[in-house]
């Protein structure tokens, strides 16, 4: 499997260079902001350490099948707890307690420390302990957006890989990827998030939601009003965009819905509204199947208008 990270090429050598030689290191900072990756390579790594396969991770292997799936039973994340502000102490104690326990299955035994800058001291001090003698099969990855509130002896305890924003085509390409969207827009998502493909994808995301609400919302009232031409304009938006055709129609479900709660139970709109409901995933698979959008909308148009009469 790749290298699941697009730019960080330092990142990316100290990594394979760790997996080239089988010799993970026993504690890993992974730094940098919301959406540059951490959690990516984390998995990746951790995916890495239970592989069983000769080239880690091999993808193939029950360890990277059951890792993919978030099922392995010895990769483990460590959160704080709901409504809490910081990760306890207590919450490491049962992390170090359990860094004894020998793996079940897998030659390594990983913990991901999420919002590692969150431990308050006690629990720092706490990871130190087992920073300092660990088990020689476990891998401790800490997760972190600010390093330095993290204590100098747990930094100095750890090899850093501090991320950094990613621009050009192959940036480009995974944010059209992961969108759903063209050239253009990954483009410009990527310059205005300076880099940052997580937030880049979140904004085109974000965009198309509110797009693609509004226009459910639009097409509802002018199905109301019998009028064919004002919905095949705003149906026109989506024409050359399945990724976002497909979204209209999950949000079409969701409008449909909220306004069947408000209208009279046998009314002419609520029975309009439920027959064009049931039609819904007919006209979303169609559109999976690469039917003509122009022709399909039309259809939709004309559907919408008849239980109207």
């Amino acid at each position: 499997m790749s290298f699941p990270l697009v730019g960080n090429e330092k990142v990316r050598y100290t990594v394979e260079s760790f997996l080239a030689s089988s010799r993970l290191p026993h504690a890993i900072i992974i730094s940098g902001e919301a959406g540059l990756g951490k959690h990516t390579l984390a998995k990746y790594i951790a995916k890495s350490a239970v592989c069983t396969g000769d080239k880690k991770p091999c993808g193939v292997c029950h360890g990277c099948e059951t890792s993919e799936k978030g099922l392995h039973p010895d990769i483990t994340f460590v959160t704080r707890e709901k409504d809490k502000k910081e990760i306890s102490v207590k919450i490491i104690r049962d992390v170090r307690s359990e860094a004894f326990v020998v793996p079940h299955e897998a030659p390594k035994k990983v913990f991901i420390i999420e919002e590692a800058e969150r431990m308050n001291t006690s629990a720092q001090n706490a990871l130190l302990k087992v920073l300092e003698e660990p088990p020689e099969y476990v891998v401790f990855i800490l997760l972190c957006s600010v390093r330095s509130a993290l204590l100098p002896t747990v930094l100095s305890r750890c090899i850093n890989l501090s991320l950094s924003p990613a621009l050009g085509e192959e940036a480009e390409e995974v944010v059209k990827s992961l969108a759903g969207c063209d050239t253009s827009a990954a483009a410009e998502a990527l310059y205005t998030t300076h880099g940052n493909i997580g937030k880049a994808v979140a904004a085109i995301t974000r965009h198309s939601e509110n797009i693609a609400g509004s226009t459910a919302k639009a097409f509802l009232d002018m199905m109301f009003e019998r009028d064919e031409y004002g919905m095949l304009k705003a149906l026109s938006a989506f024409e050359k965009d399945r990724a976002a055709t497909d979204l209209f129609f999950s949000e079409l479900k969701f409008e449909i819905c909220e306004r069947i709660k408000s209208l009279p139970k046998n009314g002419r709109r609520a029975k309009a509204l439920f027959s064009l409901f049931c039609d819904i995933d007919r006209f979303s698979e169609s559109a999976k199947l690469n039917a003509n959008l122009s022709l399909l909308f039309c259809s939709l148009v004309v559907t919408a208008n008849n239980y109207m009469r």
